[in-house]
């Protein structure tokens, strides 16, 4: 259903302004509702994007680091090339990884930042409905086996690399 103010009301808002319109409450009052809803809304989107930005970069640090505790031998090492690429690999990694909640730490920033800044509804927001762990060790094992498939996977393709063609 389309509003005077351009756009649609979802049929929740709708139930809303109707009992508010029951009410003989003014049409500007109306408006500042649904800009206040739309605005809350809004804020609520760009905290969920920040956390999970902030996640992404979380974890490229970690592989980042990770990354530079291993031995490369100097025979088989690509260069700056590969060190170049295997930068874009892990960026590209921790974004996806952000983006299925594997750490779970945008999950907790954001039901953190919203009970302390007041967005939305702290308790019934999307995205907070997932129950951490209550053992941290379940957490990290879950991320380990993920970087161990990561770890074969460039294993074998450094390997297929490597194999002469005949």
């Amino acid at each position: 259903m389309s509003n005077d103010i351009g756009g649609t009301l979802p049929t929740q808002d709708l139930t809303g302004f109707m009992q508010l319109a029951k009410k003989n409450v003014s049409p500007r009052v109306l408006v500042k509702d649904l800009e206040t809803r739309k605005r809350e809304e809004n804020e609520v989107a760009q905290l969920k994007k920040a956390a999970k930005d902030f996640e992404a970069v979380f974890l490229f640090q970690m592989l980042k680091q990770m990354r530079n505790t291993v031995h490369k031998e100097e025979m088989f090492h690509g260069g700056m090339g590969e060190d170049v690429f295997t930068g874009m690999m892990d960026e590209e990694m921790s974004k996806r990884m952000a983006g299925r909640g594997a750490a779970g730490i945008a999950d907790m920033l954001f039901r953190q930042l919203s009970r302390q800044y007041g967005i939305g509804d702290a308790e019934n927001a999307e995205g907070s409905g997932k129950k951490m762990p209550l053992d941290v060790t379940q957490s990290a094992g879950a991320l380990m086996r993920q970087l161990q498939g990561v770890n074969a996977s460039i294993n074998a393709t450094r390997a297929a690399s490597l194999s002469p063609e005949f």
